[in-house]
């Protein structure tokens, strides 16, 4: 996502690996490392004082976990679970903070892509009225985009339903009609993007 410097930190970060359920991060936890998600999808979970919950997204590979904790040096604002059996690269602040030095643009890339990924999170909860292929889009979007293969593996159906709102079946069809117009492949646990640019403008203005 970042380039060259970006590979250059994570080689030298140290791989993990968490079954699914398990949370990665904890909301008030201080923010003393970053995660690159490799493999896998999160939930992001905020939690009220009154005990509540509030779902504020999935995220998939590709993407950074913590990295705004790590640069405002501010406590984590949520919980990041694990939907699917994950692995992510653990980066330690300090090596990170003493990295990104000499990499000035690398915090301006950071909060470029956590701004995308705020204004996909609106997009898609605040657009729960559009119909479901639209917001199924938008979902499937913010996910693989990511990702070098264009693929979302190891959230479930059952995950995706929850996530936008919607039953089981519903989705199933939503799914079937765009693995019919070529625009995912749909298999077990994994969903390829074949045509990004019809996926693209499915979730930025409507179904073409």
């Amino acid at each position: 996502m970042l380039g060259e410097a970006w590979s250059e930190l994570l080689a030298q970060g140290r791989v993990l690996t968490y079954p699914k359920g398990k949370v990665l991060m904890y909301q008030g936890e201080a923010g003393d490392r970053l995660f690159s998600l490799t493999k896998g999808v999160v939930s992001i979970v905020h939690r009220g004082a009154d005990g509540s919950e509030t779902w504020l997204g999935h995220r998939g590979p590709g993407e950074l976990l913590g990295d705004m904790s790590a640069i405002s040096g501010e406590a984590r604002n949520a919980d990041v679970v694990a939907v699917s059996s994950c692995t992510v690269v653990s980066i330690e602040l300090a090596r990170f903070l003493e990295f990104v030095g000499p990499h000035g643009p690398v915090f301006d890339l950071l909060r470029r892509e956590h701004a995308k990924r705020q204004e996909l999170d609106l997009r898609l909860c605040g657009g729960r009225t559009l119909p479901l292929i639209d917001r199924l889009a938008r979902y499937v979007l913010g996910l693989a985009q990511n990702s070098p293969t264009l693929q979302v593996s190891g959230c479930t159906q059952q995950d995706l339903a929850q996530a936008l709102g919607v039953s089981r079946g519903k989705l199933n069809q939503a799914l079937g009609q765009l693995r019919e117009n070529g625009v995912l492949e749909v298999r077990r646990r994994t969903i390829t993007v074949k045509n990004l640019d019809a996926l693209r403008s499915m979730a930025g203005s409507g179904t073409p």
